[in-house]
């Protein structure tokens, strides 16, 4: 009698430690996968924030620029009308744009007729940044401007400048921080995991 007593007492034990064993093992299932969705909204949240910052930041900063940009093309377009062969129409707008970190987007309409422009992205490029990143920019930045100066010399109109935002550049650009944002969000949540079922 005491022989058949012993199974189904060892099944029984055994039973009571993968049930105990499972408990644990559940809990940590459960807190990772709580600590991931953390993370990522962590990560969206602070996505938002990098992105609507860095359009109203550099919306701010257009007005001085636009001032300086004025200035700079004047200076070109002068250089060019004293000098044989130089074609004033088209002044250096890459040239100038170098000196300033933000993507801006420059035409330039001379007197006569002529235009160019730099920086300019006709449509949004495929693949470059989630459509998301846009409309996040759309509703929470700032609103697009184009700011115009005229460009004269001695009295006379030369042309006009017109300056604005190259929002699918900015887009780019903010896009690897995000990525690199994300990257360390999954290190952090790779390490806590280690962590965890350690």
């Amino acid at each position: 009698g005491g022989k058949g007593k012993l199974p189904a007492i060892e099944t029984r034990h055994r039973e009571t430690e993968q049930t105990s064993y499972n408990v644990p093992m559940n809990l940590k299932r459960h807190l990772l996968i709580r600590m991931t969705l953390v993370g990522l909204l962590c990560w969206l949240a602070v996505s938002v924030y990098v992105v609507t910052q860095a359009g109203r930041r550099t919306a701010q900063n257009m007005a001085v620029v636009a001032d300086k940009l004025q200035a700079m093309v004047a200076l070109d377009v002068m250089q060019r009308l004293v000098s044989t062969g130089s074609d004033a129409g088209y002044p250096a707008l890459g040239w100038v744009a170098g000196y300033f970190p933000d993507p801006l987007c420059l035409r330039y309409r001379a007197a006569n007729g002529s235009t160019s422009e730099q920086g300019c992205s006709p449509h949004e490029p495929a693949g470059a940044y989630p459509r998301w990143l846009m409309r996040i920019l759309t509703a929470l930045g700032p609103e697009h401007r184009v700011l115009r100066r005229d460009i004269s010399l001695w009295s006379r109109s030369a042309g006009v400048l017109e300056v604005e935002l190259d929002e699918n550049r900015l887009m780019e650009r903010e896009w690897r921080s995000v990525k690199n944002l994300l990257g360390l969000t999954a290190v952090t949540l790779l390490v806590l995991a280690a962590l965890i079922f350690w």
